[in-house]
């Protein structure tokens, strides 16, 4: 057990996971680490085809497994349905976020009374590799356009390292199904006037499997987010 969790509000690890055998049970096990006895890791294994769920199994983490893979929106509302903890953490289980850095998310939090705190990897160190080029341009075009929609500063829109209080995620009634619930997270927590601080984190460069990240798809879809949101009032 992490030294010092007894006194802080319980934490709900969420990770949300499409076949990453090989690093999901190091995720785990590494998370384990920095987290107390009264935490929790939620798994939700959105229909994997590989061993992953098997890797799962032999660790402490909670399972919640979907019967067909419905897509990285849709795993993370199960994760935070399931969740018990006063903090939700989410982080990616591929092995490029460093789970050490849980706690530089959860002391932002704490200091800043924050009720989202975003992981830039932007502010950060990026390793060799860690993202393409494609995905780097894309991330900073959306970033400046939200930026100018929202009159907001962020630099890292596509995060996947975040930390949350659990009521206020709870408010915002997500529905992206997709890789877009990134940028519908930050929309509407700013609409809901959520306290967002970003801090830098580590990205490292994936050494299993590879992303499930559709470039055309998720321009179709941030855009249709925007129409959703801005034309039809989305709440």
């Amino acid at each position: 057990m992490n030294p010092g969790t007894e006194s802080r509000p319980q934490v709900t690890l969420i990770l949300p996971v499409y076949n990453e055998e090989g690093s999901i049970r190091d995720v785990i096990l590494e998370s384990q680490k920095v987290l107390g006895e009264k935490d929790e890791i939620i798994v939700v294994d959105d229909g994997s085809t590989d061993g992953t769920a098997r890797e799962v199994k032999t660790t402490p983490a909670r399972l919640v497994s979907h019967d067909r893979n419905r897509g990285k929106g849709v795993a993370l509302r199960t994760g935070i349905s399931q969740a018990r903890g006063d903090l939700i953490v989410v982080m990616d289980a591929d092995g490029q976020d460093d789970p050490n850095e849980i706690l530089k998310l959860l002391d932002a939090q704490r200091k800043n009374d924050a009720d989202f705190v975003n992981g830039s990897r932007f502010l950060g160190t990026l390793s060799r590799g860690a993202i393409s080029r494609v995905n780097r341009l894309g991330t900073y075009g959306v970033d400046f356009i939200l930026n100018k929609i929202l009159g907001i500063k962020i630099t890292d829109s596509q995060a996947g390292f975040r930390c949350f209080k659990a009521d206020r995620i709870r408010e915002l009634d997500l529905r992206s199904d997709w890789y877009d619930v990134e940028t519908e997270t930050v929309i509407k927590a700013h609409k809901k006037r959520f306290k967002i601080v970003e801090i830098p984190v580590s990205r490292e460069r994936r050494e299993h499997g590879r992303s499930g990240h559709k470039k055309i798809k998720f321009a179709l879809r941030f855009f249709g987010l925007l129409y959703r949101v801005y034309v039809k009032k989305e709440s």
